[in-house]
């Protein structure tokens, strides 16, 4: 069920997404789980609980369909009536994730980063590349790690939020 797309070759430029300091390596060094759109939501779920993740792109074809997300499964089960899963004849963890899809933007790793901010904010996530060449996932963990990075150059942690 498992797809890990293969290695990303992306020159970096300062002040983009791609900074240089890195937020990008960061995601770099990450494998992209990606699910096909027949995947169960069980199936889904245990990938997303097992890699600590809180979405996967749902791949067909080598192109991006969408994103299955727990936010996406919450939001298509708070519409549906009881009703609609009683005419399915199945659990909600067995229909297949194309059922639950959101879309994410796409933005190329030489994007302004404030141009990201607001589809971070209503999204959860921004598809780093094309729809035929997904390179990475930034999150808006993954800038909060980047800006402690920044704020903690030398690594010398802080013991409480007080300190911040």
């Amino acid at each position: 069920m498992e797809r890990v797309l293969g290695e990303i070759d992306v020159e970096l430029r300062p002040g983009f997404i791609a900074f240089e300091s890195d937020v990008f390596a960061v995601l770099r060094n990450r494998r992209i789980v990606t699910i096909p759109p027949s995947c169960s939501v069980r199936e889904a779920v245990a990938l997303m609980q097992r890699h600590g993740y809180s979405q996967l792109p749902v791949v067909e074809n080598g192109e991006v369909l969408g994103v299955f997300s727990y936010r996406s499964l919450a939001q298509e089960a708070a519409k549906a009536e009881l009703e609609h899963w009683t005419q399915q004849k199945c659990a909600p963890g067995d229909l297949p994730v194309e059922e639950f899809l959101e879309q994410f933007e796409f933005a190329r790793v030489t994007e302004e980063m404030r141009r990201v901010f607001d589809a971070l904010d209503r999204d959860n996530g921004v598809l780093l590349g094309t729809p035929e060449r997904l390179l990475a996932i930034l999150t808006p963990m993954d800038l909060l790690r980047y800006l402690y990075q920044l704020a903690n150059p030398f690594g010398q942690r802080s013991n409480s939020l007080s300190e911040l």
